[in-house]
């Protein structure tokens, strides 16, 4: 019984563009996406099994950025054959460093990419944009609506995490988290919000221990919205699927937060990525 309704709930929240739910919240007309009921998380384990690759991953310097001096370059480009948890090739969008304000000091490198099979789309998305409003893609609520289209028109992104120091899948764990709470549409939609997180947090059961500097998380999201999440030790040479959210709104949250708002998690990422897109 808990299937089907969580099951009915998903198909409803899937009915709603992200643009129109953030334009409701920029109007402060702050209403769930469901009156009632909780929005149970569907869990998708997929394959946790390592997947090793043929050589650890040395991008040459003309194929790679420096992210920041005290980890290794981010590839330009990301492909199955780099990461064979993903599910296609993609471009790199932008980069920049995560800082922890209050301490001021550095957390992680992180990088987006875009598919390259959506890249045409984005553009005509942005151009759109654009021409309505020049300065929207600066400008931190319009960004967001121009975020919010394309995550509505499927267009897929990937993350790439990479700890500037040593760290643990705990710490990994609560910053995706604290980072979707501290987005509006978590307070709005809390319910539902709540369900994917219940989600992330299976993602990481049973994983302990340290992640060491340098070692990579990726997030993915996918054409249904889920979002895909693997591990990989570049000294081993080995990737490992970790799991998929399939609540949407955890991977568009994440990457709101990402790519536009006045607060984002990295104003370099944001920059960076805002500029790119404009060029597309």
């Amino acid at each position: 019984m808990f299937r089907q309704f969580a099951s009915v709930l998903r198909t409803s929240f899937r009915g709603q563009k992200l643009v129109s739910v953030l334009n409701s919240t920029s109007r402060n007309h702050y209403r769930p996406l469901f009156a009632t009921g909780v929005a149970f998380g569907l869990f998708s384990a997929a394959t946790t099994s390592a997947i090793f690759l043929d050589a650890p991953s040395n991008f040459p310097p003309e194929t790679s950025v420096t992210v920041d001096s005290s980890i290794s370059p981010f590839p330009t480009s990301l492909s199955p054959e780099v990461n064979p948890n993903l599910s296609q090739k993609y471009a790199l969008l932008g980069y920049g460093v995560r800082y922890v304000t209050f301490l001021s000091f550095k957390v992680y490198g992180i990088g987006v990419y875009i598919a390259n099979s959506d890249i045409a789309k984005a553009r005509r998305i942005v151009s759109e944009a654009l021409r309505s409003d020049p300065g929207s893609l600066a400008d931190p609520e319009e960004s967001a609506k121009v975020i919010a289209k394309l995550l509505d028109e499927k267009v897929s992104f990937a993350v790439r995490i990479c700890p500037v120091r040593n760290t643990d899948y705990s710490h990994l764990k609560d910053g995706l988290i604290k980072s979707t709470l501290a987005h509006s549409l978590s307070k709005t939609n809390r319910d539902v919000v709540g369900a994917g997180l219940d989600e992330l947090r299976q993602v990481f059961q049973g994983r302990k221990g340290s992640v060491p500097k340098n070692h990579l998380l990726y997030l993915e999201v996918l054409k249904d919205g889920s979002l895909s999440v693997s591990y990989e030790d570049p000294k081993k040479a080995v990737v490992t699927p970790m799991g998929v959210v399939k609540e949407p709104m955890v991977g568009q949250i994440l990457m709101l937060q990402y790519l536009s708002g006045r607060k984002p998690l990295s104003e370099e990422l944001r920059r960076s990525c805002g500029e790119k897109l404009a060029v597309l």
